[in-house]
C-alpha cells in the first residue's frame, strides 16, 4: 500500500473502515509506531475502540476536528516525530479525516 491507496470521498459521509482505517494504518498503525505491538507513547491507532481509550483521549473528539489531536497532527499544527520516511498526507486525505470527525467519527 502507498499513499495514493488511501482514498476518501470527495463530498457526502466518510466510512471507517474504508477510508479512514486505511489511512491510520498506512500513516500510523504500523509496526513501530502506534500499532497494538509497540504502542508508541502508550498508544494504539490499530481499531475504531483504540481511538477512544483513555491512553488516547484528546486524540479524536467527535464533532470538534480543530480541537482533535489526530487532526492538528495531520495538518501539521502540532508537531509529532514521524520516524519513517512518509508522503505528506494529501489535500483528500486531511480534507477527508477533518470530515469524518466532524460528522461525529462514527464507526460505520
Amino acid at each position: 500500500m502507498n499513499n495514493s491507496n488511501v482514498v476518501f470521498p470527495d463530498s457526502g459521509q466518510v466510512n471507517y473502515y474504508t477510508s479512514v482505517q486505511p489511512f491510520l494504518n498506512f500513516r500510523c498503525a504500523y509496526s513501530g509506531c502506534h500499532s497494538d505491538f509497540h504502542l508508541a507513547g502508550g498508544r494504539s491507532m490499530a481499531s475504531y475502540f483504540r481511538l477512544f481509550e483513555s491512553a488516547n483521549l484528546g486524540l479524536v473528539i467527535p464533532n470538534n476536528s480543530t480541537s482533535s489531536v489526530l487532526y492538528q497532527i495531520i495538518n501539521g499544527q502540532n508537531n509529532h516525530l514521524y520516524i519513517y520516511n512518509l508522503p505528506l498526507p494529501t489535500e483528500s486525505q486531511i480534507n477527508g479525516m477533518k470530515r469524518w470527525i466532524d460528522q461525529g467519527a462514527g464507526e460505520f
